[in-house]
C-alpha cells in the first residue's frame, strides 16, 4: 500500500505542461486538456476548485430581435446571442442566474431577461453590458416578459400570481403598477397602440387590462389553459395557444371573440405570427411546428413538420419552454429553439430547414479528472 501511494504522490507531483487556459463556461466543440490552473498536490487534495458551469444549460426561451440581425436564446446559465443568418454564436451573456423569460425591446437596443427567482434585468445590445439596476418586486420565477410598442413599459407576469407594469429607461428603471391575478398567471402581451396588456393563465381566462393603471377591464374564456399569447400588429388581434393543442385568433375590439385557428397533435408549448400577420406558426413538445395561413381571416394549413413523438412530455406549464418559436421580421424565415439547444431557421413558406446549429445541447453525462489533475474526460449527453 505504502509502495503504491509513494507511486500516486510521485505522479501527481509530477510537472507536465499546462496548456493555455480556457474560458467557462466549456462551449460544444472547444479542445479541453485543463479545465483548472494549479495541479492537484497532495497539499490541495482536500480542496474544491471550480470546474465550470458545466455544461450549455437548458434553453428556455427563443426570441428575434426586431432589427432583424440577432437571435437570443434564454438559458439556465445567461443568453446566447446568435447572427440571425448564419445562427453563428456572436456573444455569451453572463447575467448569474437562470433565465426563464427574454424580450428585446422594439428598437432591439435592449434585452430584458426574467430569472427563475424573480429578477428582471435589461442589457444593452450595443454593449452587451446591464443596463441600470436590477427590477426587483417579484417573488416567485418570471414567467413572460413584453416591451410595450414604443418600448418604453414593459410587462412582467411570475409564478408569484403577480402582474408588474414598469417604466424603462436607462438609467432609473422603475415599478408603475402591479395586480394580483386570481387563478395564475403564465403569459402576456401589450396591444398594438400599447392602451391594453392581455395575460392569459391556468384559470382558462383571458384578462384584457388597461396598460395605464392595470385595471382588468375584461375578461374571456378559453378552451384551455393559456400556453402562450402573441400579438399582431397594427392590429386588435392576438393568437392564443392552449394546453388542448388549439390555436386561435382572439380580436380585442368591442366584445372579446376567439377564431379557433386548428390544433396541434402534441402539446402546444408556443406560438409566433408573422410581421404582416398572414402567417401563424405554433410548436409542439416533440419539436414539430405547424404553419397556418390567415390571410383574409381564413385559416388554411401550409405545413406541418414532424419530430419523434415525445418520450416523457412532462408538465409544459413549468417555467421556460421546451419548445419556443420566432418569426424573423421580414416574415420569411422562422426560428425554432429546443430545450436540448437545437436552434434552426425554416422557410417560413416551404418549411424547408435553412440552417440549423447544435451549439447548445453539449449535455455532459459523465466526466473524471485525471490523477494528475490536468485533463478531464466526459461523456457527452445528446438526448
Amino acid at each position: 500500500v505504502n509502495s503504491i501511494a509513494t507511486s500516486i504522490e510521485e505522479e501527481i507531483a509530477t510537472e507536465l505542461p499546462l496548456p493555455e487556459a480556457i474560458t467557462f463556461p466549456v462551449f460544444q466543440e472547444t479542445p479541453i486538456s485543463s479545465v483548472i490552473d494549479k495541479t492537484i498536490t497532495k497539499d490541495n487534495i482536500n480542496q474544491i476548485s471550480m470546474l465550470s458551469l458545466w455544461g450549455i444549460g437548458d434553453v428556455n426561451r427563443l426570441v428575434s430581435a426586431p432589427d432583424g440581425k440577432y437571435i437570443a436564446a434564454a438559458s439556465s446559465i445567461g443568453i446566447f446571442i446568435f447572427d440571425a443568418q448564419s445562427l453563428k454564436l456572436e456573444k455569451y451573456i453572463d447575467t448569474r442566474s437562470w433565465v426563464i423569460a427574454i424580450d428585446f425591446s422594439p428598437d432591439s437596443q435592449t434585452i430584458a431577461t426574467g430569472d427563475r427567482d424573480g429578477l428582471i434585468q435589461l442589457w444593452d445590445t450595443n454593449t452587451w453590458q446591464e443596463s441600470g439596476t436590477p427590477l426587483s418586486g417579484h417573488t416567485r420565477a418570471i414567467l413572460d416578459l413584453a416591451f410595450s410598442s414604443d418600448g418604453t413599459k414593459l410587462a412582467s407576469v411570475a409564478l408569484d400570481n403577480t402582474l408588474i407594469e414598469w417604466e424603462v429607461n436607462s438609467t432609473d428603471s422603475q415599478k408603475m403598477a402591479q395586480a394580483e391575478v386570481i387563478g395564475g398567471v403564465t403569459t402576456v402581451a401589450y396591444s398594438a397602440d400599447g392602451t391594453r396588456i392581455i395575460t392569459g393563465g391556468n384559470d382558462f381566462q383571458i384578462n384584457v387590462w388597461d396598460a395605464d393603471n392595470l385595471t382588468l377591464l375584461k375578461t374571456k374564456a378559453f378552451s384551455g389553459k393559456i400556453v402562450d399569447i402573441a400579438s399582431v400588429k397594427e392590429s386588435s388581434l392576438f393568437v392564443i395557444g392552449g394546453s388542448d393543442q388549439k390555436v386561435a385568433i382572439l380580436d380585442i375590439s368591442g366584445d372579446v371573440s376567439f377564431t379557433e385557428v386548428g390544433a396541434l397533435q402534441f402539446a402546444l408549448t408556443g406560438v409566433a405570427v408573422s410581421p404582416n400577420g398572414k402567417l401563424i406558426g405554433a410548436g409542439d413538445i416533440s419539436g414539430g411546428l405547424t404553419l397556418w395561413d390567415v390571410t383574409d381571416k381564413k385559416s388554411e394549413e401550409l405545413i406541418r413538420i414532424k419530430n419523434s413523438p415525445p418520450e416523457n412530455p412532462g408538465d409544459i406549464n413549468v417555467p421556460g419552454s421546451p419548445h419556443s418559436l420566432a418569426f424573423s421580421p421580414d416574415g420569411k424565415l422562422i426560428f425554432s429553439g429546443l430545450h436540448n439547444g437545437t436552434l434552426r431557421s425554416l422557410d417560413a413558406n416551404t418549411g424547408t430547414e435553412v440552417q440549423q446549429n447544435q451549439f447548445l445541447n453539449a449535455h455532459v453525462k459523465k466526466m473524471a479528472v485525471s490523477h494528475n489533475g490536468q485533463y478531464l474526460i466526459t461523456q457527452q449527453d445528446n438526448n
